[in-house]
């Protein structure tokens, strides 16, 4: 069954309206972030279609995990972006998971 999520969006400083390109209907201006699959806990998608319309993309994780080969793992393990950076980035460094789960209490980035 393939799902069809609700993206969020996320508002940033530097963000633009490039993500129009992509056919998404941006709420504002400024708009930097396009959570495209996410179960996070600052932005769950919405499943748009099949059995489980309507409900968070994590609500199915934590109920069907049949769906998604019965992994084991607590949290869903993606949160997939893509960015609009209309103006200039700081430079950022990512935690990997050990420092991220000690310190933050999820994973990193890589």
């Amino acid at each position: 069954m393939v799902l069809f999520l609700q993206p969020v969006f996320q508002e940033r400083l530097w963000g633009g309206t490039n993500l129009t390109q992509f056919g998404y209907d941006i709420p504002n201006n400024s708009t930097g972030e396009c959570w495209a699959i996410s179960a996070h806990k600052n932005g769950p998608n919405t499943i748009l279609n099949g059995k489980h319309k309507g409900k968070s993309l994590k609500q199915v994780w934590d109920e069907d995990k049949a769906l998604f080969g019965n992994d084991s793992r607590k949290d869903f393990p993606l949160l997939t972006k893509i960015l609009d950076a209309h103006d200039c980035l700081s430079v950022q460094v990512h935690p990997d998971d050990e420092y991220a789960l000690k310190h933050e209490g999820e994973y990193g980035k890589t």
